[in-house]
């Protein structure tokens, strides 16, 4: 029985008889132009390789002639003299305060070097051209850090500190050969002239090994030397130091380079005015204008070891040492000499407070100790009525 389709079912059975005629004439046109498209990509890259291009420079071109490009070469860097490298550090680095720690860093080094080995050879260079540039280190200490103990600035004290050592070992030279030869020929006169020529010798070995530097300092740069101690080294030594050892021998150092330079103000001393006209190169202060910038570091660094007053272990040298720059406050400013009065009047009053509580503790500890021995009592505490008055 024939099964009745419904209406809509109708279109869902195949293709028409038209449909399937046209479906049959587009297959053949399609593998006919595919037969053809083969055909002409056969002789299409015949005639691509024999056909003239429109161009004869590239057409003509004799493939036999042609050479391996030639390598890219890389550019050497350029070798710099040490008189460039001061000059650099001492406009572009040193005065950048985020590049400060490095370039002294590289000044130390460079000034170990040269003072130790390579003076030999470096003609171009001197050491007013190291000096111009310690000189620039310590103008931007003065302005970033002097007279405080500042925050996070570890690297800078790593790299003054290398610089340190170098000003060290200049001072040592200035001070040394003069003196050995006077104190060889006094003890020596004697002796025979053998012995004269071993000592000579042994001399001679020891400067050879030391490789001291050659050059003599004037008494100017000797004060250069002692301005950038007092200046920087002193002070950047006691950022962050928790050692009594280390203080009390900074201390004591400072003390005896202001009895030094007592003694050299009796050669005569006027505070000179500071202010210079701007120069086109570096060029060394007079004997006055150096001590004054000695005296004007010398009273930062003291309100950096002031810092150390709230330490117990300080007081031990902390306080002579204020107590001589009371004394001897007549050779500094007015502005200074304030300063210095007031440094002193809290000593003296933190002191008295201190007194006052130690004489009070020993009183009690006294008493308590000679609760048994009712005689010692009294005559204990007759002394400390006398010795703290109680």
């Amino acid at each position: 029985m024939k099964r009745k389709l419904e209406e809509e079912s109708i279109n869902l059975i195949g293709r028409t008889a038209a449909e399937r005629s046209l479906d049959r004439i587009y297959n053949r046109q399609k593998a006919e132009l595919k037969k053809l498209k083969s055909k002409e990509d056969d002789t299409k890259t015949y005639i691509a390789f024999n056909k003239q291009l429109p161009f004869p420079e590239v057409s003509n071109k004799d493939n036999t002639l042609k050479s391996d490009p030639k390598p890219t070469l890389k550019s050497e860097p350029t070798k710099r003299t040490l008189n460039e490298v001061l000059d650099d550090l001492r406009k572009k680095h040193i005065p950048n305060r985020n590049k400060f720690a490095k370039g002294v860093a590289l000044l130390s080094k460079l000034s170990n070097s040269y003072f130790k080995e390579s003076y030999k050879t470096e003609t171009d260079v001197t050491h007013m051209d190291f000096f111009s540039v310690f000189n620039t280190v310590n103008d931007v200490f003065v302005r970033e850090f002097s007279g405080i103990v500042p925050k996070y600035c570890l690297d800078e004290k790593a790299a003054l500190s290398s610089l340190t050592e170098v000003i060290d070992y200049l001072l040592s030279l200035s001070n040394k050969p003069d003196s050995a030869v006077v104190k060889v020929q006094t003890k020596d006169e004697v002796k025979t002239e053998q012995n004269d020529r071993k000592i000579s010798t042994e001399d001679k070995k020891l400067n050879q090994s030391l490789n001291r530097y050659s050059h003599k300092f004037t008494f100017e740069e000797v004060l250069f030397l002692k301005l950038l101690k007092v200046s920087f080294c002193y002070a950047s030594s006691l950022w962050y130091e928790n050692d009594p050892f280390v203080f009390h021998t900074i201390v004591n150092n400072l003390k005896s380079f202001f009895e030094d330079f007592l003694s050299e103000t009796t050669n005569g001393f006027v505070v000179t005015d500071l202010s210079r006209p701007v120069g086109v190169g570096f060029e060394l202060p007079t004997r006055d204008e150096l001590m004054t910038l000695q005296l004007k570091s010398f009273v930062r660094t003291l309100s950096v070891v002031f810092t150390f007053f709230d330490m117990p272990w300080s007081k031990s040298s902390l306080v002579p040492l204020f107590s001589l720059v009371y004394l001897k406050r007549d050779v500094f400013d007015e502005a200074d000499k304030t300063r210095i009065t007031n440094w002193q009047s809290h000593i003296n009053s933190n002191r008295a407070k201190g007194y006052k509580c130690k004489s009070t503790i020993y009183t009690i500890y006294i008493q308590i100790y000679t609760y048994y021995n009712n005689q010692w009592n009294i005559n204990i505490n007759i002394r400390l009525i006398k010795l703290f008055n109680v």
